[in-house]
């Protein structure tokens, strides 16, 4: 509904301004609450072992206007899954690679991404993003998209924390959708998120997979 009504609004204005003067004014559109740098890429080459698991029941899908600009961006490849199995795919991808020793893998191809819709518990709980989440989010967003670099950095800020089946995730979120969330949703009440992953950190004797959540809608 919010963003029906700006569209309308903004077409209002431009009939008006356009019959009122004989120069042609461009109308910037009223930036809308969409997610940032999501890949338009599917998912699709994975090997059996790592097919997500798809539930009977339908997920509701969030806005289907994609990124102003961006008309390629679609909501389709995001799959319904859950925390524990994307975590268990993320694990799977990266674990040749912190096996050998890297500190840091970063996925930036649609193929691997894992786009998923997933259902958890919101908990209202909201936290600054770690120094070592930040630097994987700057490398990943410095090779995916470059010229959005700072962009994605600048929105990607906090994390918002998520209870699945007694187990809780942190999970980084676009900056421009923590109001809607704390207006829209209720504490200790289910939220569906729209994540992608973006990769992995391997410090000490623990592997931190990290996910973004690009919209959420709820259920």
């Amino acid at each position: 509904m919010r963003k029906k009504n700006r569209v309308v609004f903004i077409a209002v204005i431009a009939f008006l301004l356009y019959s009122c003067s004989p120069t042609t004014i461009e109308i910037i559109p009223t930036p809308i609450r969409t997610p940032k740098t999501i890949p338009t890429n599917t998912l699709t080459r994975l090997p059996p072992t790592l097919t997500a698991t798809v539930e009977s029941t339908k997920i509701p899908e969030p806005s289907k206007c994609p990124i102003v600009g961006d008309p390629g961006s679609s909501w389709e490849r995001y799959k319904p899954n859950t925390l524990e199995n994307i975590v268990a795919l993320a694990s799977q991808v990266s674990s040749p690679a912190i096996n050998s020793g890297i500190s840091f893998y970063i996925e930036t191809s649609g193929e691997h991404q894992i786009p998923s819709c997933v259902k958890a518990e919101y908990t209202g709980k909201f936290r600054e993003i770690s120094e070592e989440r930040i630097f994987l989010i700057e490398a990943w967003s410095g090779i995916f998209s470059p010229e959005r670099q700072q962009r994605i950095i600048d929105n990607l800020k906090h994390e918002v924390l998520l209870i699945e089946n007694l187990q809780e995730y942190w999970i980084p979120v676009q900056e421009p959708l923590i109001p809607y969330m704390e207006n829209e949703l209720t504490k200790n009440e289910p939220v569906i998120v729209f994540i992608i992953w973006v990769g992995s950190t391997y410090l000490g004797e623990e592997t931190d997979h990290v996910f973004v959540i690009g919209e959420f809608t709820k259920p």
